[in-house]
């Protein structure tokens, strides 16, 4: 699993092919607990509803996905397309750069 911290944000990160998502799955719930119990021993929170989950691939490789695939925990939605230093879109077409993501 790779991270990248942003001041009060953190990205996961993790390669997989489609037919190991429930392994792989299961590794992010288990970072997310991990950081979970990290932040509350530090007094802090991680806060679930600005949580979001995006999964990364050509057109045919999310299409094996279903939706119960895609989702990681109730809590954390998720996204088409999310916001870091530039926009990120399911499929990396960069598109959403220029429209900006909704």
């Amino acid at each position: 699993m790779a991270f990248h911290c942003f001041a009060d944000n953190i990205q996961l990160s993790k390669s997989v092919h489609a037919e190991d998502i429930h392994a792989t799955k299961q590794a992010v719930i288990d970072c997310v607990l991990d950081i979970r119990q990290w932040s509350s021993s530090c007094c802090l929170k991680l806060n679930a509803s600005k949580s979001e989950v995006i999964w990364i691939g050509t057109q045919q490789q999310l299409a094996k996905l279903s939706e119960v695939d895609r989702t990681l925990e109730s809590d954390f939605s998720h996204q088409q397309c999310l916001e870091t230093l530039v926009y990120i879109d399911e499929q990396l077409s960069m598109d959403a750069n220029t429209r900006h993501c909704h």
